[in-house]
């Protein structure tokens, strides 16, 4: 496998060279020739390429070092869920060695599957032990970005939440005087639970052989792959059997005078279109190819604002915040919010807890395999549009 780092330096290059054409093609003051645009083409869809093989080595990457390092209690969850509260079945070391003794063969002893009846789906899978739980959680937010930017919760029920719908003001009072009261007002939205899930298929020959890390490689396969699925609801969800993605609901900061293009103006705008509070807090939100071609445009002085970071996992810099990408944010297109800016710590998800998991015997036993159906169940929206 290609090094991330080298392949950024590479990609930095390319750009350079860009730059250099286009600058070139300035200087002179003359149009590109067809040689030179067909080239920019050429190099144009090798750093895209560059890019998205550079994200998918890193999430690999962060998905691995996840399931290596040792699992601890949830951090990311209301404090008031699990406080004083007895231990979980699913969190002993014996139901931990019935689930994974059940994944690999229908022959259970009469001990494990009383161990199992304790978190049943009813659907005739298991709910997986808190601890692999919390492994392809940790697993799931590596492999996107979108989960890293938000506000990640976790319940057992579904969740009333107080959306506000107008802020209170505060006045100057005279000595003695009389407060007045603030018009807020508050509505209320409710977090579900949609259900998404994948199947993977593991050989009889695996499963049979004790030394494979089934549960590692059940963690990985079913993250990757929900992951996906989940990071482009809650970018473009429409709340129907999906979480609502943050895009139906953002509020709309500046229409760029361009469908395909953006100029520094533009993105000044944005950028100081959001509430100075939110701000400190704030990146960007972009696809690759939008990305690349901010990385084209140039100040008022001539400078080019943005400059590709070379150094692997650090993320660019555009306007002094953070530059994200997600292959799920919409292209550079009339209508569609190409480019998003603002805290997105206030967009909530709420995972349901208890991931199940059911093996697939017969299903897959022409093709010498067992399939392994894993769901997991999720929500998310926007609190704050401004």
């Amino acid at each position: 496998m290609r090094n991330a780092a080298e392949l950024r330096q590479k990609r930095a290059g390319i750009i350079a060279q860009m730059r250099a054409a286009l600058d070139g093609a300035e200087a002179e003051a003359r149009d590109l020739t067809a040689e030179e645009e067909a080239s920019l083409a050429r190099m144009d869809e090798d750093c895209l390429r560059i890019m998205r093989e550079v994200e998918a080595i890193e999430r690999q990457e962060r998905v691995e070092r996840s399931l290596g390092e040792p699992t601890g209690e949830p951090t990311r969850q209301d404090p008031a869920e699990g406080a004083g509260r007895e231990r979980s079945p699913r969190a002993t070391e014996e139901y931990r060695s019935a689930f994974w003794s059940a994944m690999r063969s229908r022959f259970l002893s009469p001990e494990e599957v009383r161990v199992l009846q304790v978190a049943d789906d009813t659907k005739g899978g298991y709910l997986v032990p808190e601890a692999t739980e919390l492994e392809i959680i940790k697993a799931l937010d590596d492999a996107t970005i979108f989960r890293t930017l938000a506000d990640v919760r976790t319940s057992a029920t579904l969740v009333k939440m107080p959306v506000r719908t107008s802020k209170p003001t505060a006045k100057w009072i005279a000595e003695s005087g009389a407060y007045e009261k603030s018009e807020m007002a508050y509505g209320r939205k409710f977090l579900d639970a949609h259900k998404c899930g994948t199947i993977i298929p593991i050989s009889e020959e695996l499963l049979a052989d004790a030394s494979v890390n089934m549960e590692a490689e059940i963690r990985a396969d079913a993250a990757i792959a929900i992951a996906e699925l989940c990071e482009e609801a809650y970018i473009n969800g429409t709340g129907v059997g999906q979480p609502t993605g943050f895009l139906a609901d953002a509020d709309l900061g500046v229409t760029a005078a361009s469908a395909t293009a953006a100029t520094f103006d533009e993105l000044l705008e944005l950028k100081y279109s959001l509430k100075q509070g939110y701000r400190k807090r704030a990146s960007w939100l972009m696809k690759d190819s939008s990305c690349l071609v901010l990385a084209k445009i140039k100040d008022n002085d001539g400078q080019y604002i943005w400059q590709p970071s070379v150094q692997a996992g650090q993320p660019e810099r555009l306007l002094n915040a953070p530059v994200n990408t997600s292959e799920f944010m919409p292209a550079m297109t009339a209508g569609l919010k190409a480019i998003a800016f603002g805290d997105f710590s206030f967009y909530r998800i709420q995972d349901r807890s208890g991931i199940s998991i059911q093996a697939l015997v017969e299903l897959y036993a022409e093709d010498g395999e067992v399939g392994f159906r894993v769901n997991m169940r999720t929500d998310g929206l926007l609190r704050l549009a401004e």
